[in-house]
């Protein structure tokens, strides 16, 4: 069961019972309008994401997401048909702190549309996150469809230094995880994070459900997404 924990106006469970037409649930809050689509939302408005794989996450102490008052909260559910009748029951619990905790938690991203392969056809990718204020790193997680074989996120310093923070090179989109350090990662303000990604859309891919197929971005598991997430908070001092 994946958890947030939050204060104020806030927080975010996302519970699902383990059914395989789903890909997967986005939480994310709107103050604006009604209905509409998370997936042109802004990732820092997002609260919770579920993909295949993720097991209980906690954030560290001293931190939670805010979610401000006066808000909706949407769930977007991404189902892809199996040739079976389903049922899922997805269920939200929201869990607040007494009290404001130290630091805010938020979620920023690395992403792009542009991860149309044609068949047989094998493509590198990369995007990248430029930060104008100090920050602390808590988790990575990258998150591809079928034909993602590997991601990778490094870390541009302002000094001219560089540094990989993460390395998937098995990537499996049925084991999508956030990769949490053991200990948070402090960047000074102009650290860019840089994703860079592979797709292989050929037969060597044994993750891949058809090689001849045109592959298109979509949110569907059949098509192809782009996005490298970063669980950070801001820092106010260098």
């Amino acid at each position: 069961t994946p958890r947030i924990v939050a204060y104020r106006s806030l927080l975010s469970l996302i519970r699902r019972r383990l059914t395989p037409a789903l890909g997967h649930a986005t939480l994310a809050h709107d103050r604006v309008s009604w209905p509409v689509r998370i997936s042109s939302y802004p990732h820092e408005s997002r609260k919770r994401q579920f993909f295949p794989g993720q097991v209980v996450e906690e954030y560290p102490q001293g931190t939670g997401k805010l979610l401000p008052a006066q808000t909706k909260l949407l769930i977007e559910l991404h189902y892809t048909t199996n040739g079976a009748p389903t049922t899922d029951r997805p269920r939200l619990g929201i869990y607040f702190h007494d009290s404001k905790p130290e630091r805010q938690i938020k979620v920023a991203s690395t992403w792009t549309r542009k991860v149309g392969l044609q068949p047989h056809e094998r493509l590198e990718v990369s995007a990248e996150r430029a930060f104008d204020h100090a920050l602390t790193v808590y988790a990575l997680s990258p998150h591809m469809h079928r034909r993602g074989r590997s991601m990778r996120f490094t870390a541009f310093l302002p000094d001219g230094s560089s540094e990989i923070l993460l390395d998937v090179t098995d990537y499996i989109f049925d084991w999508q995880a956030n990769y949490t350090f053991r200990v948070p990662r402090s960047f000074p303000a102009g650290t860019r994070i840089v994703c860079d990604a592979l797709y292989d859309n050929t037969a060597q891919n044994e993750q891949n459900p058809d090689p001849n197929a045109r592959v298109r971005f979509g949110s569907q598991a059949n098509d192809e997404m782009f996005v490298g997430y970063i669980v950070y908070s801001k820092e106010s001092k260098e």
